[in-house]
């Protein structure tokens, strides 16, 4: 079980600290006895706190499937070492009881050197999150205990109600009627256009944020309209003629210009992006979907 792992496996996190402090007390004749307990008591004390966390080795990670927040840290690093503490923090605190655990991998540690280079992480800490809908991702923006309850409040978030609008497919779905639709709108409104398949395991990531986004107040996002296209439903070369590529491929549209939309596919991103118009570095329409060629 989780705590009898914890207790068989030396953290590894534990050592360089309390070596460091060890080093200090036993070298330093001029501090008195009183001082030298209570640094030994300090430093017991962080090494009880960093065991509670699970060390896991790189390889174990990757085959690992329970619901985490990981942390790959250096404890060389000042940053790493302050993001350490915010996981311990969060551990210690257990606001969120037993739906995560807090996983620690040491780039440091021998075993990891070599599968943290070829993953390419090169700058630390770096951190994650796994959870059952969304997979392993990094974890957006700084790590704090306040961020980290916004993520899990995100993900307790029922947006089964939302305000996206679909292009109309060959099902007879959506409000939008092909190219022309999707122009008659930008003509009055910005309009992010998300193009995607259902089968497609990002779209699937980005579904939930992009419909966020749609509920949030038309003064915050600038009024803009957020519209689906499922490419394979409305078929023809709409998708293709619009830069798609790959899924998800975001287009933003807005008084006969457009720009691909290249920021981060979380709400908060995407939020952002429409609530500030100097992000909106527009150039000319896709020829094809300028001229009304767009079949579909």
């Amino acid at each position: 079980n989780k705590r009898q792992g914890r207790s068989q496996s030396k953290s590894l996190v534990d050592t360089p600290p309390r070596s460091r402090l060890f080093v200090r007390v036993h070298h330093h004749p001029l501090i008195p006895m009183l001082s030298t307990m209570r640094i030994f008591l300090v430093a017991a004390s962080l090494a009880l706190v960093s065991s509670a966390l699970i060390p896991l080795e790189f390889t174990a990670l990757e085959k690992s499937t329970t619901q985490k927040l990981v942390i790959f840290h250096d404890p060389n690093v000042a940053k790493s070492m302050e993001k350490l503490g915010v996981l311990e923090a969060l551990d210690t605190a257990g606001t969120y009881g037993a739906e995560y655990e807090y996983t620690v991998c040491d780039v440091t540690a021998a075993a990891n050197v070599e599968p943290i280079k070829g993953a390419g992480f090169k700058e630390f800490p770096q951190i994650f999150t796994q959870t059952v809908e969304g997979g392993i991702e990094p974890f957006g923006g700084d790590l704090t205990a306040e961020s980290f309850a916004k993520f899990h409040e995100f993900r307790k978030l029922d947006v089964s109600s939302d305000k996206v609008q679909r292009m109309k497919g060959s099902d007879g779905k959506g409000e939008v009627e092909g190219a022309a639709g999707v122009l008659a709108l930008a003509a009055e409104r910005p309009v992010m256009v998300k193009m995607y398949e259902e089968w497609c395991g990002h779209c699937k990531k980005m579904k939930k944020h992009f419909q966020f986004v749609s509920n949030l107040p038309a003064d915050t996002i600038n009024n803009a309209v957020m519209l689906e296209v499922e490419c394979s439903k409305v078929g023809g070369t709409f998708c293709s003629d619009m830069g798609t590529t790959g899924f998800p491929t975001v287009m933003f549209l807005f008084e006969g210009k457009a720009m691909k939309y290249t920021g981060g596919r979380t709400h908060a991103a995407m939020a952002e992006f429409l609530g500030d118009k100097s992000k909106w570095v527009m150039e000319a329409l896709p020829p094809k979907i300028a001229a009304g060629k767009a079949e579909l």
